[in-house]
């Protein structure tokens, strides 16, 4: 774990710990996506790192799906290189589903507030 980005985190979330979970995630085909959702199982606050962005042949491609206070979603289109940090225990959040061509490979890193 990156010294620099636990300190970063922990200033935006005071008492979280790396909880030593990264997942490596990639949508590879048309449709590919992920329903809304809360992260609660393993981890509270989740990194999300965009590694790569293939943008589809034609069309928009897809956001990120961040629902905080309405029904109707918050788009983020993260470049590659760009991070968020999301508390995923408490935001709901999903990926909009693949355009034909289009693929994106995401890093995330776990944070949580009570380690196992």
């Amino acid at each position: 774990m990156d010294s620099e980005l636990k300190r970063f985190v922990q200033s935006l979330f005071p008492g979280v710990m790396p909880t030593g979970v990264a997942s490596y995630i990639y949508y590879d085909g048309e449709g590919h996506g992920l329903d809304p959702h809360i992260d609660t199982e393993v981890y509270e606050i989740n990194v999300i790192v965009m590694l790569e962005h293939v943008l589809p042949v034609s069309g928009e491609p897809s956001h990120l799906l961040i629902y905080e206070n309405d029904v109707v979603p918050n788009r983020v289109l993260l470049v590659p290189g760009e991070v968020l940090i999301l508390n995923a225990g408490s935001v709901v959040h999903a990926r909009e589903d693949m355009a034909r061509g289009e693929k994106v490979s995401i890093l995330t890193v776990g944070f949580s507030y009570e380690l196992p």
